[in-house]
């Protein structure tokens, strides 16, 4: 995520300043997304997830995935697909566009709500109400730049969901749960047995 987002300033800075020293940083910032042998790139049988932050196994969290292609989509459009460096930026976004497409739906709750992640937490990770909203906004404007049926069918079932108040107090107690079984907080983890790592 901090490389796309990164990229994305950096492609902004450039276009804004005309300073081909920022063009040069995108393109670098964007390295560690189209290397083979990244730890922040998990190969999939759907393909390629762009993780947030690694970690064994993968956590796949979907909003960092999608910023993180932004940067690739935006290296992408600042080069123009010319050179090398465009061409992988393009490359790499449509093949991460490509494995979102297919592994959308497993960001789907089934409790009427979006997941934060995929790792295999002893309770799922459902999306806060923030995170939720900001997955549908992400998946609307990723269809934007790359229209496809299951990004626009995602964002407007996820929208369906936080308008039911049954959906999201369900939503809220499963977040609260989660907090139970995993918590943020040391202190509490020490006082939970079952969260002490």
């Amino acid at each position: 995520m901090a490389q796309g987002q990164a990229a994305s300033v950096f492609v902004r800075a450039a276009l804004t300043l005309g300073d081909e020293g920022f063009a040069e940083a995108a393109e670098r910032a964007i390295r560690p997304l189209t290397a083979g042998d990244s730890s922040v790139v998990a190969r999939t049988p759907e393909g390629p997830v762009l993780q947030e932050y690694p970690t064994r196994p993968p956590s796949h969290v979907l909003n960092g995935w999608i910023f993180a292609l932004w940067g690739l989509y935006d290296v992408a459009a600042l080069i123009n697909g010319a050179g090398p460096s465009g061409r992988e930026a393009r490359r790499a976004f449509l093949e991460g566009t490509a494995a979102l497409v297919r592994r959308v739906d497993l960001y789907d709750a089934g409790l009427g709500w979006s997941r934060y992640d995929l790792y295999p937490h002893p309770v799922v990770n459902v999306a806060s109400t923030a995170y939720h909203a900001l997955h549908v906004l992400q998946l609307e404007a990723t269809n934007t730049l790359a229209p496809r049926p299951a990004l626009s069918d995602a964002a407007a079932r996820f929208a369906a969901y936080a308008e039911s108040p049954v959906k999201r107090a369900r939503a809220f107690t499963a977040k609260a749960l989660f907090r139970v079984a995993v918590p943020r907080s040391r202190r509490m983890a020490t006082l939970l047995p079952w969260a002490r790592r």
